[in-house]
């Protein structure tokens, strides 16, 4: 049985709800940032099915609490969950019937071939569960990072970014070619030429 923490965990975000402002007129070659603040409503623990509370309860050995994180681009869940033996791992998950659900599959394929040196959260397990994509990962102390001009954050993103490239160099991800592709492809029928 599902311990109390996670049915009844809510955070005072997971009732904030999306406001969608037109987009202003930026001049041209000003580059646009996609925008960290909450922008997917959540649903609290106590509104995922029984049965998915009940199977992540159960194969992560108890969990006793869960904080519903804000922010994100789709509405499936995302929690940070305090299990029952003092660790704390980050599961996000969406229905399986979701149009989107293929891109938490395809995220779960790419952290699987991500080499151990790579500075990111490991990928405990994935899983379909009550027919949910769910993925569970180590969890990590963290915030979204301030992208703001003047902003300390911005030289260690850049920092990390570049470090990056020997880690990932050649390109550990199998099906990265054919995004590649498919990323060539949609440049040229916008008529966006490839930089070299």
């Amino acid at each position: 049985m599902i311990t109390p923490g996670f049915a009844d965990a809510q955070s005072a975000s997971s009732t904030t709800r999306c406001s969608l402002q037109p987009p202003r007129p930026r001049p041209a070659g000003i580059l646009t940032l996609v925008s960290t603040t909450p922008t997917a409503l959540r649903p609290a623990g106590d509104q995922f099915p029984a049965r998915l509370r009940d199977e992540m309860d159960a194969r992560l050995g108890g969990i006793g609490s869960a904080t519903v994180q804000p922010g994100g681009f789709t509405p499936g869940m995302a929690a940070r969950l305090q299990l029952a033996n003092g660790t704390r791992v980050f599961a996000k998950g969406i229905p399986v019937s979701h149009v989107l659900a293929g891109k938490y599959r395809a995220e779960a394929v790419t952290c699987r071939q991500l080499p151990a040196a790579t500075p990111a959260p490991r990928l405990r397990w994935d899983s379909e569960i009550a027919d949910w994509v769910v993925l569970v990962f180590d969890d990590i102390d963290g915030r979204h990072p301030d992208l703001s001009p003047g902003s300390h954050d911005v030289g260690h993103i850049v920092a990390m970014t570049a470090a990056l490239g020997p880690i990932l160099t050649p390109c550990p991800v199998t099906f990265a070619s054919a995004a590649s592709a498919e990323l060539t492809g949609r440049r040229a029928r916008c008529g966006v030429a490839r930089r070299t």
